[in-house]
């Protein structure tokens, strides 16, 4: 799915129906089958074998819309919220501070709906891996689910486990990311799944200033080059009114999701 080579659309692909840049949609393309949408119905036949990036029509001939290849972008922006997820503004951030790249190992605790983890996993393959860790049965499974229909069986693993009882490896991560409401609890845990033979990295995400402080506070104990950032991003659109070119950003956007606080590790060769 997300590392298919195929040009064209075949039948059973996830598929992203791109009607504007504030309204996407993802599908699974079925033979016989039809998707209907308030930009009217798509029938998925008309959708096999289009090539991706081309333009399908409504049943009606009315609407259009461009049909791309899923990317880790564009899930995050059409997957099913099982929980409160990282947008791109912020998951570009992680992934950039984490210093992970090909051929990284990457423990993640708070799977939530997985918009992280798609990413991380994108940023690792095809040498590296992810390791992510949800202690809610329910949401485990379903995102189990999703890894192996979006082809990451190989560079994730999902495991149903609450981090009180630890990751089961040693000294294995190069980096490790936290979403969880009380981070600082698990500091022992986190130092015990890091590489000792390299600098390795650590990031939390807390959405209030009193969790920020507190995760903080605990970093500083183990923890070098800390430091806390809050991504804040605007977008813009270009039109026509009346004949002149204008450039408009929205009146309400949501700005702050919270605080992203990041720190090294140096094991058996502190600073």
């Amino acid at each position: 799915m997300f590392f298919g080579r195929d040009k064209t659309v075949q039948d059973g692909d996830l598929v992203i129906l791109y009607f504007t840049p504030q309204r996407k949609l993802a599908i699974t393309v079925k033979q016989g089958e039809a998707e209907d949408t308030v930009s009217g119905v798509f029938e998925h036949d008309a959708i096999i074998g289009s090539e991706y990036g081309s333009t399908v029509r409504s049943k009606s001939q009315a609407k259009t819309c461009c049909i791309f290849r899923p990317t880790p972008e564009l899930w995050t922006e059409t997957l099913p919220h099982r929980t409160q997820i990282l947008y791109s503004k912020d998951i570009s951030l992680v992934i950039m501070l984490l210093e992970i790249k090909s051929g990284s190992v990457v423990f993640e605790c708070g799977t939530g709906s997985g918009s992280l983890t798609h990413s991380l996993a994108n940023t690792v393959y095809p040498a590296g891996h992810v390791y992510t860790f949800e202690q809610d049965e329910t949401r485990s499974r379903q995102y189990g689910e999703e890894v192996h229909r979006h082809g990451f069986g190989q560079s994730i693993t999902v495991t149903n486990r609450c981090l009180q009882n630890g990751f089961g490896h040693e000294s294995v991560a190069d980096a490790v990311f936290l979403d969880l409401p009380t981070p600082w609890v698990f500091l022992e845990h986190v130092l015990g799944v890091l590489k000792k033979d390299k600098e390795t990295r650590i990031g939390c995400f807390v959405p209030s200033l009193e969790q920020m402080q507190r995760t903080a506070d605990a970093l500083e104990e183990h923890f070098h080059r800390v430091e806390i950032v809050e991504t804040s991003q605007r977008r813009y659109t270009c039109g026509t009114v009346s004949g002149i070119d204008v450039v408009r950003h929205p009146r309400r956007e949501k700005h702050h999701t919270g605080y992203l606080l990041f720190g090294s590790y140096h094991g058996e060769h502190p600073c």
